[in-house]
C-alpha cells in the first residue's frame, strides 16, 4: 500500500485545485457570460421604464378648396400646435417599476442557481477522476500481485490444480486489463466534460471529499428563485388590478386665426374600460399567482425530503466505509501472519492473495466515498 499513497501523493503535486477549477468555471463558462448579459439587458430595461413621451401635435384646419391658400375667410380657419401627456393616474407606473426591479432579482438567483449547477458539476466530474485515478492506481498494483502470483505458480510442481490456478490467473489478468483500459477512457470523458463547461484543459485535478450538508431548505437560493416568480406573480396581479382604473391624457392646444383673437384648448382623455378585458386579466394573473403558489409549497416539500434522504444516505454510506475499513485492517493483520504448515512458494502466493483481497476492498472503499 505505500506505493499506492506514493503514486496518489506524487499525482496531487502536480494537480490544479478543484477551487480553480471552479474559478474558471465561474469566469468563462458560456452560459454564465449569457446569463450575466441577460442581466444588463433587464437593468438597462429597467433605467428605461418612464412615463409615456408627449406627443406634439401641429396642424392646420378648414382648408378651402376655392380658395386654398387664405387664412382669414372663416373663424374656423387655424393653425395650431398642441401636446399631449398621458398620466399614471392609478399608480401602475410604480408597480411596473418595482416588477421590473424583481425581475433584475430573479436574473440574479437564476444566475446564482445556475453557478451553484456548475459547481455541483465540476465537483462531482472531480470526484469521479479522482477516484477513477487511485482505482487505477489499485488495479495496477492487482495486476502486478497477479502475475507475481503467476510465476511463483510456474515454479511449483506442475499438476492439474496448478495448471487451473494459473489459467485462473491469467483471465483476472485479461479482465482487469480490460477493465483498465474502460476506466482511462472514462476519466478521459471526464476531462473533456470539465473542459466543455470551464473552457480549459486540465490533466489532473485534486479534489478533497466534504460529506457535509450544510443548507437546509429556508436558506436554499433554489427555494428563494421560487419565491421570488411567486412575489412577481402577485405584483402582477396588483398591476392588473389597476387598470380597471383607466389612465387619463392630458391635450393642450394654442390655436391661432388670422385677423382673429388666438385661443386655448384643453382635453382630457380617459378609456372606458367597459368590455371586461381588465377583469378578466387579473383573473388570469391570479391562476398564474395561485399555480406557482402550489409548485412552491411541492418543491419545498419535495426538497426536505431529499435533504433528509440524503443524510441517511450519508450515514448509511458512512457505515459502510467503516466496515470496509476493519474488513481491511483484518486483511492486513492476516497479511503478516506465517502459516508455518505451507511451504514458502505457497505462502508467497496465499500472501498476494492477500494482498488483493485488500485492495479489492479499498476499490470497495472508493466507491462509498
Amino acid at each position: 500500500m505505500r506505493i499506492f499513497v506514493f503514486l496518489l501523493l506524487s499525482a496531487n503535486l502536480f494537480a490544479i485545485s478543484i477551487d480553480t477549477v471552479i474559478k474558471d468555471t465561474l469566469e468563462n463558462n458560456p452560459k454564465i457570460i449569457a446569463k450575466l448579459s441577460d442581466i444588463e439587458s433587464k437593468k438597462y430595461q429597467y433605467d428605461s421604464l418612464s412615463w409615456q413621451n408627449p406627443t406634439l401635435s401641429l396642424g392646420m384646419n378648414d382648408l378651402l378648396f376655392s380658395d386654398f391658400f387664405s387664412r382669414d375667410v372663416e373663424a374656423m380657419q387655424t393653425q395650431y400646435i398642441a401636446i399631449s401627456q398621458k398620466l399614471e393616474t392609478n399608480g401602475s407606473f410604480n408597480i411596473k417599476k418595482s416588477i421590473s426591479k424583481e425581475i433584475i432579482e430573479l436574473k440574479v438567483l437564476e444566475l446564482e442557481v445556475l453557478k451553484l449547477n456548475l459547481i455541483k458539476k465540476i465537483r462531482i466530474k472531480s470526484i469521479g477522476i479522482n477516484t477513477i485515478d487511485s482505482t487505477i492506481v489499485l488495479l495496477k498494483q492487482k495486476v502486478d500481485n497477479l502475475k507475481k502470483s503467476q510465476r511463483y505458480l510456474q515454479n511449483l510442481v506442475s499438476n492439474s490444480s496448478s495448471i487451473d490456478r494459473e489459467l485462473m490467473l491469467e483471465s483476472k489478468i485479461f479482465r482487469l486489463e480490460d477493465r483498465l483500459i474502460i476506466l482511462e477512457h472514462k476519466r478521459q470523458m471526464l476531462f473533456d466534460e470539465i473542459e466543455s463547461l470551464s473552457t480549459k484543459r486540465y490533466h489532473n485535478i485534486e479534489y478533497i471529499s466534504d460529506n457535509n450538508i450544510k443548507e437546509d431548505i429556508d436558506n436554499s437560493i433554489k427555494y428563494h428563485l421560487q419565491l421570488k416568480k411567486q412575489k412577481i406573480l402577485k405584483r402582477k396581479i396588483l398591476l392588473q388590478s389597476t387598470k380597471k382604473i383607466p389612465n387619463i391624457s392630458l391635450v393642450l392646444g394654442y390655436y391661432n386665426r388670422v385677423q382673429r383673437d388666438d385661443y386655448l384648448s384643453f382635453a382630457v382623455k380617459i378609456p372606458l374600460t367597459i368590455y371586461g378585458a381588465e377583469q378578466a386579466n387579473e383573473k388570469s394573473a391570479k391562476s398564474d399567482y395561485d399555480s406557482m403558489s402550489y409548485i412552491v409549497d411541492d418543491y419545498k416539500s419535495v426538497t426536505n425530503l431529499e435533504i433528509q434522504s440524503l443524510k441517511h444516505k450519508i450515514i448509511h454510506s458512512n457505515s459502510k466505509l467503516n466496515k470496509a475499513k476493519n474488513i481491511i485492517l483484518k486483511y492486513t493483520k492476516l497479511q503478516n501472519y506465517k502459516n508455518i504448515d505451507i511451504n514458502q512458494k505457497e505462502a508467497l502466493y496465499k500472501n498476494y492473495e492477500i494482498k488483493n483481497k485488500i485492495i479489492d476492498f479499498e476499490v470497495l472503499r472508493l466507491n462509498i466515498i
